[in-house]
């Protein structure tokens, strides 16, 4: 018998500039119930690189890089997600707290929601809610697939992953999305062995690029929706940033992205377009995979909008379609 105590847990963290990280890092330790059990593994992005000198050296991984040269977020946590041998896998945003217990609580939803469906391809994942003190809004609302209906752009952003506005009245503890939100990824080391991370984009439609790969390698993603064990503060991170020198806003005030200063991104997004409608003639398709990407778009309730795009792509590859018609970033 394997008890829970026994279980290591990689936490992997890519942070940017982020004041909360060294305040992420303690609060993960302080309520877990088996501290010595959790390793970080860090991808820093710091003109000054925080003080780390209070965890053990066997509890850190770090990698690190100038930000004005950082490769791109999605590059980062593949490289940290490589650097993963403990029995399960965490990742979340730098500006992260956690309920009590977290630890043991996620490993032993994951395991109960594996034995109810009597399958082991099973992670947690979810849009983490807000933490206000005392108040967290929106927990036991799943997350949904959108059609976003962009006239003109590549098909891997005519949609996305966004919490619902609505509760959907089930009061389910466990219930598969098929959705995969970056920031809280809970998996064993199965999950980090057999499904690849994207290894060429800097930052674009991450979530929705994943969470198709996990699909087509043969595993679904549910969300725990009775117990919320993390916990996003966006807004004490974005609140906190303003009033720093860094390039996370521009002058108007507005978000900036990793992948806003790359010029491939044409490209790249057209080869995620075709990999997810064709899992062919892209360097994003998926070699074995083990589902058919339309029935991706079928369970997400998406084939109408996968339907009416691959009609679009048909065309682009037999060249039926002017210069102006091609998708656009």
């Amino acid at each position: 018998m394997l008890y829970l105590s026994q279980m290591s847990i990689f936490i992997s963290i890519a942070a940017y500039e982020d004041d909360l990280l060294i305040k992420t890092i303690k609060d993960a330790l302080e309520k877990a119930e088996n501290p010595d059990q959790i390793v970080f593994g860090l991808g820093l992005q710091y003109k000054s690189i925080p003080d780390l000198s209070f965890l053990q050296d066997s509890q850190k991984r770090i990698i690190s890089w100038d930000p004005d040269v950082r490769p791109g977020v999605i590059r980062i946590r593949k490289m940290i997600r490589d650097l993963c041998k403990e029995d399960y896998f965490l990742q979340i945003d730098s500006h992260t707290t956690f309920a009590n217990k977290w630890d043991t609580g996620l490993i032993s939803d994951l395991l109960s929601i594996q034995q109810i469906e009597n399958n082991k391809k099973i992670l947690l994942s979810k849009h983490p809610t807000e933490h206000r003190e005392e108040m967290v809004r929106a927990i036991g609302t799943p997350s949904v697939f959108i059609d976003m209906d962009h006239k003109n752009e590549n098909f891997i952003h005519t949609f996305l992953f966004v919490p619902a506005h609505d509760p959907d009245g089930s009061n389910e503890v466990f219930k598969k999305t098929l959705g995969i939100s970056a920031g809280y990824i809970f998996a064993d080391k199965d999950w980090v062995e057999n499904v690849p991370y994207d290894r060429f984009s800097h930052s674009i439609a991450e979530e929705r690029y994943l969470s198709w790969v996990t699909y087509m390698c043969g595993w679904d993603v549910y969300g725990n929706f009775e117990n919320d064990f993390v916990f996003h503060n966006q807004s004490q991170a974005d609140n906190l940033f303003k009033g720093k020198d860094v390039k996370r806003f521009d002058t108007s005030g507005n978000k900036m992205f990793s992948s806003d200063k790359y010029m491939d991104l044409q490209s790249t997004s057209y080869e995620l377009s075709l990999a997810l409608i064709y899992n062919d003639y892209s360097k994003y398709a998926i070699k074995n995979a083990v589902r058919e990407t339309k029935d991706f778009f079928i369970e997400i309730g998406l084939y109408d909008l996968y339907n009416k795009q691959k009609e679009k792509y048909d065309k682009i590859l037999y060249n039926e379609v002017s210069q102006s018609e091609l998708p656009k970033y």
